[in-house]
């Protein structure tokens, strides 16, 4: 699930970032990106034991959503600079 949105987050990037910063800009976004995913990992294993592997699936799901809502409406009309 995660190629596609990695995928589009590099082509977002390199369609605005100027060519003198894209390795920085990259580096940066690839080092906050394992980042998160390390906090996720600790996040969901410690929910899974306090409240079960079931119910972090259904809150996860529902923070999908969500999140998926959230920025449709934020980026709803928003068009690339050309």
């Amino acid at each position: 699930m995660s190629t596609p949105l990695n995928t589009a987050i590099a082509t977002l990037v390199q369609l605005v970032v100027d060519n003198e910063m894209l390795g920085r800009v990259s580096a940066a976004l690839g080092a906050i990106i394992q980042v998160a995913s390390l906090i996720s990992m600790f996040a969901a294993g410690t929910l899974a034991a306090l409240i079960g592997v079931q119910n972090v699936f259904i809150v996860s799901g529902i923070l999908a959503v969500g999140a998926g809502l959230l920025a449709a409406a934020v980026f709803w009309g928003f068009e690339l600079p050309t």
